[in-house]
């Protein structure tokens, strides 16, 4: 069991500072500090478990949760969930188009990923990790259908699955 003795500042701040803002309208701004808070969190995980320098600084975020994974602390869902996210920011920050209402949305899933580490820092494992509707749908991966029941003669639903 891991502890960061300021998990609740790391990241939190600079989340509050990209609602605020994009409150006040800024859209793209919302977005850089949205994705700087992600990579506060990431660095001070990377330095609490002491694998800083080996990481190069053009990869920085790649590397580090491929490490993360690695080491076990965060799953590979979580890690390609995660650097999904951080990559529609990048693409943001380098002067892609972003609506407000994408903007809040990236903002929500940063803050889900920065308690998402959080908890995975502090347990140690991401056994209770599962992706929200909003990461699912930033996916583009549709909810599982529902298996229907087919209906045979006599009107008795089969259970047999789907032809």
């Amino acid at each position: 069991m891991n502890d960061f003795p300021h998990a609740d500042d790391v990241g939190g701040d600079l989340l509050a500072a990209a609602k605020s803002l994009v409150s006040l309208g800024w859209a793209r701004a919302s977005v850089v500090v949205a994705r700087a808070a992600l990579e506060s969190v990431v660095a001070d995980m990377v330095r609490e478990l002491g694998f800083e320098d080996d990481l190069p600084d053009r990869n920085f975020m790649r590397e580090s949760l491929e490490r993360l994974e690695a080491k076990g602390v965060i799953s590979r869902r979580f890690r390609k969930d995660l650097v999904g996210v951080y990559s529609d920011a990048s693409a943001v920050a380098h002067g892609e188009r972003v609506s407000l209402h994408r903007a809040v949305q990236l903002i929500v899933l940063a803050d889900e990923f920065r308690r998402g580490l959080f908890e995975a820092f502090r347990t140690g494992s991401m056994a209770t990790y599962r992706p929200s509707p909003a990461t699912v749908a930033r996916r583009g991966v549709a909810h599982p259908r529902p298996r229907r029941r087919r209906i045979v003669k006599g009107g008795e639903p089969c259970s047999a699955p789907n032809a």
